[in-house]
C-alpha cells in the first residue's frame, strides 16, 4: 500500500508566490512520494487555485483547497506586521482529518528528502520539531513546565489523532483569550503554552530558521557540534526567519539563492524585489565587500 504524505500550508492571497515557492521546492526534492497538499487560504481566487493545480500536475501530488473566512478571527488581535493569517495553522485539527500531517510555513524552501522526518515516532507525543533556541524564558507567565522547550513551529510533524482526542483546537482559542496580552509570537506561543513541552525534538537540518545558518551560529555549544554543522552546511528545510525575507534584495541569507531557484520553476519567475533600488544596490554591495576583508 502506498503511503501519503499529508501537508498544510497556509497563506492569504498576499503570500501567493511564496506559497508555490514552498510547494514546488517540496515536490522537487521529494519526486518519489505521493502528497496531499492542504492549502489553507483566505483571498485566492478560481484562476490562483487552476495556475496552482497546473504547477503540481507533473508530480504525485493533489491539492485540497480549505477556505477560511477572515471574519472568523475578527475577536483575534494581531500585533506589529503580523496579520490574522498566522492563526490559520491553529484551525489544522477543525478542518483537516488526518492521523498525522506535515505543516509547513511559506517563508520556506525544502531543499531534501522529508521522508525520515515525516516517519518519525510520535511516542505519545503532540509533535516533531526543531527547538528555537534562546527565544524563550517565558514558562512563569503561561504557567508551563520550567524544562519545556520552545518549539519553532514553521515546520513540524503533528500527530493530529492525539491532538484531536485531546481537544487542543479548543484549548489554542482559550489560549489566545487568558494570555493575548503576554504574547509575543501569537500562533507559535499558543502552540508552545498547550503543547507544553509535549514534543519531541528533530534534527536541526529540518528547520534551519535563519539564526542557524549565521557562520556565529558555530559558536554554540548548546546543540550537538554535528547537528549544529549539519543544519549550518546541508539543511533540509531554510526557514528565513525575521523581517528580511529572500524575496527582499536586502536579504543576506546564506541560502537565499534557494528561494529565486524554486521561484524560477513557478509562474512569478520574473519577479523583481520591491526595494531594489540604486542605494540599496550601492549599501549592499559595500558591506559584502568590506566583510569579506574582515574574515
Amino acid at each position: 500500500m502506498t503511503t501519503t504524505y499529508n501537508i498544510a500550508v497556509a497563506f492569504n492571497q498576499f503570500y501567493l508566490q511564496h506559497g508555490c515557492v514552498t510547494i514546488i521546492s517540496l515536490l522537487e526534492n521529494n519526486k518519489e512520494l505521493d502528497f496531499k497538499i492542504y492549502i489553507i487560504f483566505d483571498g485566492l481566487n478560481n484562476k490562483d487555485k487552476e495556475m496552482m493545480r497546473e504547477l503540481v500536475k507533473n508530480y504525485k501530488c493533489k491539492l485540497i483547497f480549505l477556505e477560511v473566512q477572515d471574519e472568523m478571527f475578527d475577536d483575534v488581535p494581531i500585533k506589529g506586521r503580523q496579520t490574522k493569517v498566522v492563526y490559520y495553522n491553529l484551525l489544522i485539527p477543525k478542518l483537516i482529518d488526518e492521523e498525522r500531517l506535515y505543516y509547513l510555513d511559506v517563508d520556506l524552501v525544502v531543499n531534501g528528502s522529508i521522508k525520515e522526518f515525516y516517519e518519525m515516532d510520535f511516542e505519545d507525543t503532540y509533535a516533531i520539531g526543531v527547538e528555537d533556541w534562546k527565544l524563550f524564558d517565558r514558562h512563569d507567565d503561561f504557567d508551563m513546565n520550567k524544562n519545556a522547550k520552545y518549539l519553532n513551529n514553521g515546520s513540524m510533524v503533528l500527530n493530529l489523532k492525539k491532538i484531536k482526542q485531546d481537544n487542543l483546537y479548543k484549548k489554542y482559542m482559550e489560549c489566545i483569550q487568558n494570555y493575548y496580552e503576554k504574547l509575543q509570537f501569537l500562533d507559535q506561543d499558543v502552540i508552545n503554552i498547550v503543547f507544553n513541552g509535549k514534543w519531541l525534538t528533530a534534527p536541526l537540518k529540518y528547520n534551519a530558521i535563519s539564526s542557524y545558518v549565521r557562520k556565529s551560529f558555530l559558536k554554540n555549544t548548546y546543540f550537538d557540534k554535528n547537528e549544529t554543522l549539519e543544519a549550518y552546511n546541508n539543511p533540509t528545510v531554510i526557514h528565513y526567519t525575521g523581517g528580511r525575507k529572500p524575496w527582499h534584495y536586502k536579504s543576506r541569507n546564506k541560502f537565499r539563492h534557494l528561494y529565486w531557484k524554486y521561484l524560477a520553476m513557478t509562474p512569478f519567475k520574473n519577479y523583481v524585489e520591491p526595494d531594489r533600488t540604486i542605494l540599496n544596490i550601492i549599501k549592499k554591495n559595500t558591506t559584502m565587500f568590506f566583510d569579506f576583508f574582515k574574515r
